[in-house]
């Protein structure tokens, strides 16, 4: 039984090599795959774009769907907290809004006012926003370098009557 392990425990051996061989190799004829690269670098060159439309709460907006003038007060709220901004376009592409990363590292080299500070102040209103877009992975960030309010559209009147 002593000489009989060794044996059994080089077939063993074997065994395990031919089948894990087996399990990698490519079919003969046919190219292996390389494994896929991971991305590397950032999301690619700026691009800067104006965007227009709504200032969102993302924490309201994403888990309850919550915008507009009747939620106006809790975005305040929200996003002087810290919750997260976005902007919502008229097509419901949503950007998610951060600051600029230069003003974010130092404040005191740009002059105020604060333009992402700005959009803070603005939820359930629509703005446009011109800066750097970006989108990895399915999401879209839109870095904030100007804003500005846009006039609220004039109320519809009725017809007048004959």
């Amino acid at each position: 039984m002593k000489r009989l392990t060794p044996i059994l425990t080089l077939a063993f051996l074997i065994l395990a090599s031919v089948h894990s061989d087996a399990q990698t190799a490519a079919k003969k004829g046919v190219a292996a795959k390389p494994p896929a690269a991971e991305p590397t670098g950032g999301p690619g060159p700026k691009r800067t774009m104006t965007v227009t439309g709504e200032i969102l709460d993302m924490g309201c907006f994403t888990s309850r769907g919550l915008r507009g003038g009747l939620h106006r007060e809790c975005a305040l709220k929200c996003l002087m907290s810290g919750v997260p901004m976005g902007l919502i376009t008229a097509d419901s592409t949503v950007y998610i809004l951060t600051q600029n990363h230069d003003r974010a590292m130092t404040p005191a080299s740009f002059p105020p006012p604060d333009p992402f500070g700005q959009c803070k102040g603005w939820p359930s209103f629509q703005v446009e926003v011109n800066g750097y877009v970006w989108e990895r992975k399915g999401m879209k960030a839109l870095e904030v370098l100007r804003a500005k309010l846009l006039p609220a559209p004039a109320p519809a009147t009725a017809p007048a009557k004959p």
